[in-house]
């Protein structure tokens, strides 16, 4: 119990370093930020394993493990799962290409956008777009935007709204860029 401990208030430490970095140093490849960070948080855990006594100050007799091989291997994998989870949260948010779709329109206000902005927006080198094939569909068969049968306006739903606004407020805090 002792690894996993350590694991979790150490990896609470690193998703704030990390918040803290990337707004300090305006980092563009987040990914490189992400593993060097948590391959300079690795001895840290260890050191901490090695330091800390076995009750870890607070921990009853009964939670404490017999075999300290398995405890630290653990705590450390738990530590680089998480780490994991948290790439895969950040990239999912700021690479999601519905999440820029809801964001586009939420910068947009109540006013809405037409087919031919989205089309300009989201053009590819090769001539195609990134819309139609199947993400402006999806969107609508979820329940996160609609489109108005009259006007052919695309608006967010109560439910698109509160995704683009936690999005952008993610965003924010992780000083990820106007960009999807």
């Amino acid at each position: 119990m002792k690894g996993l401990l350590i694991s979790l208030a150490l990896f609470v430490i690193y998703v704030l370093v990390t918040i803290i970095l990337s707004h300090g140093l305006r980092v563009r490849q987040h990914a490189k930020l992400f593993f060097s960070a948590a391959l300079a948080f690795s001895p840290i855990y260890f050191i901490l394993f090695a330091l800390t006594p076995s009750d870890c100050f607070i921990l009853p007799a009964t939670w404490l493990s017999d075999r300290p091989c398995l405890d630290i291997t653990v705590g450390y994998l738990v530590f680089l799962l998480n780490c994991h989870s948290y790439i895969d949260f950040f990239y999912g948010f700021n690479c999601g290409f519905s999440i820029s779709l809801l964001l586009e329109m939420l910068w947009t206000g109540d006013h809405g956008l037409d087919t031919d902005h989205f089309i300009r927006r989201f053009h590819r080198a090769d001539g195609t777009d990134k819309i139609f094939g199947w993400r402006l569909p999806g969107l609508e068969a979820s329940g996160y935007i609609r489109q108005d049968g009259q006007t052919g306006m695309y608006q967010l739903t109560r439910k698109g709204l509160a995704i683009a606004r936690l999005t952008l407020f993610l965003k924010r805090l992780l000083n990820l860029g106007a960009g999807g």
